[in-house]
Parts: structure tokens; C-alpha cells; sequence
């Protein structure tokens, strides 16, 4: 299960992620992404919560890359995520090379954003 929604006064879109994405959700997430990045301006940030994610999906981040290069060329500016307290070690550890601005809250995720 998935939410996507954008905060327009902050610029900023909000993801969350539940679980394990079936096909039908990454497809269905990745369009409502493709939505939601025609109307971001430039300088726009990304909060992910993947608190209640799978390891899984967590992992998974190449599925994604369409909306990776959507971002870049719409001009994102920063991304941070938000992870359980497990997943933080794994990623402190270096389980997670593909994530770069992870947190262990989202209070940490906005405040990190709000500075960027």
C-alpha cells in the first residue's frame, strides 16, 4: 500500500510506503508520481516514509528510475527517508548505498528538509 501527496506551500511531496508493493501498486505509484511531479516547481523535496516498509522494498530502488530522472529534470532538491529503528541500523551500517538522507523520524526528515 501506498500514499502520495504534494504540499504545494512547502513544495514538497509526501510518500509513504506500507509493506510490499504488488505489480498493480508500482505501476498505479509510479503514474500518480509522474502526476504529481508536472505540478512541483524547481527546488521542490521529497519526504519518504518507509517506516512500515519491507525490507524488500526498501532494497528495491531501481524500479523507481523513471521517477528518478522525472525529479532531476523537474529540479529536485533534496530527498530524506524515514526508516524503523531496524532498517536505520541496517542503513548505518551500509545495507542501503542507494538511500542518502535517512532518519529515524519524520520530525528529523522535516526538519533536515526544511534547512536543505
Amino acid at each position: 500500500m501506498f500514499s502520495v501527496n504534494y504540499d504545494k506551500g512547502l513544495n514538497r511531496i509526501y510518500i509513504s510506503i506500507t509493506d510490499t508493493l504488488s505489480e498493480s501498486e508500482i505501476k498505479k505509484y509510479i503514474e500518480d508520481m509522474i502526476t504529481i511531479l508536472n505540478y512541483v516547481k524547481p527546488g521542490f523535496t521529497v519526504c519518504t516514509d518507509l517506516s512500515n516498509a519491507s525490507l524488500e522494498e526498501i532494497k528495491s530502488g531501481s524500479k523507481f528510475n523513471s521517477i528518478r530522472e522525472k525529479g532531476i529534470e523537474k529540479g529536485i532538491k533534496a530527498v530524506a527517508v524515514v526508516l524503523s529503528t531496524d532498517m536505520y541500523t541496517l542503513y548505518s551500517e551500509g545495507h542501503f548505498p542507494h538511500i542518502k538522507n535517512a532518519f529515524n523520524s519524520l520530525n528529523e526528515v522535516e526538519e533536515f528538509l526544511n534547512l536543505v
